[in-house]
Formats: C-alpha cells, sequence, structure tokens
C-alpha cells in the first residue's frame, strides 16, 4: 500500500492515487540544470511560518518561488496547505532569499473566491516588499516536457538548500484534482512543498507538493503542479 505525502515539515495527509509499484533509485549521470541558468538557483526561497490557534502554535518551514515583480513587491507561490491548515491563522511569514536575506511576507487572499481558488489549485501567492536587493523572478518554460526529460528540484529541508535530479514520467490525475498533475522522479521530501520543478535549462515546469511511497518510506514518485496552472492561478490577482 501507498501513502501520499504532502511535503511541509510538520504534517503528514494520506491520500489514494495511482496503483504505481516500487522501483529503484536512478542514477542521473547528466549534470542538471546548467551552469548558464542560476536563476533558478536565485529564485526558490525558504519560507518559515508561524500559525496560532488559541494558546496553540505552529511553526514549520516550506519553500517558494519568486514568481513575478512590480515596482514595489516580488510575488512568490508556495503550496496552500504548506501555510494554512484548520482553525490556525497565519501570524508570521518570514522568506530568505538566496544571499540569506530575510523579508516579511504577506498572503494576497483578498476575498472568498480567492481563497477557493487557492484550495483548487493547492497555491497561495505571498508578496513582500522590494528593498535594495535586486532579485530574480523565474523564467518560465511554456513549452511540454517530454517523457524523461531531466528536471530538477530545489527546496529548503530545516532551512538547508537542497537540489534533487530526476525525470519526467508524465502527467496525471492527483486524488480528486481538476487537471493534470506532473509526475517525476526527484526524491524529493519535507520542506520541498511550494519549491521548484525546473528543466534542465532552469526553467520552471512545476512547483513540487507532495510524494507518494510505500508503508516502510520508500520513495516511489514526486508530484508537480503544472507551471500553467500557476500562471491561470496568478492571474486572479492582476499581477
Amino acid at each position: 500500500m501507498k501513502k501520499i505525502i504532502l511535503i511541509i515539515a510538520v504534517v503528514f495527509i494520506g491520500l489514494g492515487i495511482f496503483l504505481i509499484e516500487p522501483k529503484e533509485k536512478e542514477v542521473i549521470t547528466d549534470p542538471g540544470i546548467e551552469d548558464n541558468s542560476p536563476t533558478a538557483n536565485q529564485s526558490v526561497m525558504k519560507l518559515n511560518y508561524k500559525l496560532v490557534r488559541n494558546n496553540e502554535q505552529l511553526e514549520a518551514n516550506a519553500s517558494a518561488v519568486i514568481i513575478s515583480s512590480d515596482d514595489n513587491f516580488y510575488y512568490v507561490v508556495t503550496n496552500y496547505h504548506a501555510i494554512n491548515h484548520p482553525d490556525f491563522t497565519a501570524v508570521e511569514l518570514k522568506l530568505t532569499d538566496f544571499y540569506g536575506n530575510q523579508y516579511d511576507g504577506e498572503i494576497m487572499v483578498i476575498n472568498t473566491s480567492h481563497k477557493l481558488i487557492s484550495q483548487f489549485y493547492d497555491l497561495a501567492l505571498i508578496k513582500f516588499t522590494k528593498t535594495e536587493v535586486e532579485l530574480s523572478p523565474v523564467i518560465i518554460r511554456v513549452s511540454p516536457l517530454n517523457i524523461s526529460d531531466l528536471v530538477t528540484s530545489i527546496g529548503y529541508v530545516n532551512d538547508e538548500k537542497k537540489i534533487e535530479m530526476g525525470y519526467f514520467n508524465g502527467l496525471g490525475k492527483f486524488a480528486n484534482s481538476q487537471f493534470d498533475i506532473i509526475d517525476h522522479s526527484c526524491e524529493i521530501e519535507r520542506g520541498f512543498s511550494g519549491g521548484g520543478l525546473f528543466d534542465r535549462y532552469g526553467k520552471l515546469v512545476g512547483i513540487n507538493f507532495g510524494v507518494s511511497s510505500t508503508d516502510q518510506g520508500q520513495f516511489i514518485t514526486a508530484y508537480a503542479i503544472p507551471v500553467s496552472c500557476v500562471l491561470e492561478y496568478i492571474q486572479i490577482f492582476n499581477i
């Protein structure tokens, strides 16, 4: 039997999914993201947050990707499940950039419709104020991936940046999702949630949100929200 793990630092949720048999760990000899594409590394941020419920406090970490900017703000995407838990209220969001600078983040949920759409896509949009530090929004890949294309996942696990390589396995439905989800073989873990999935040129192809594993904890496959869905999502905020 398999387990689906939403990859945040403190919460695990079991869900049903594809009937996929365990497979051996793949050995990747390709160097991954090419050296001339630093934007991928620089666009992924560490996200630390505090949630409160009565006298109870929850602290955890996830990842986020700089998706856009304007004259005053940078905008980052992460997973909705990473920063929203039943009956808890977010009281603090801290974003840390590639250089180690920290920023106060603000969740952009303007009305009930935005909240429902965020739940639908399992995405959340956060903004933070620009400073003199210049950051790089991610470069988007617009063409589809081919089966077995090399992909790279970047995220933060317990405050440490990690990079995992794997292959694009295809698209399929995840649980009750209304859109296709990316299936890939990067062995991501807790904390990668909200982090980026990139092609070999450092262009964003998806936002990681979960993994499938055996009851013994053996990795099976990983899942990401396609970048096309991310672009649909941020359009409702007119950024």
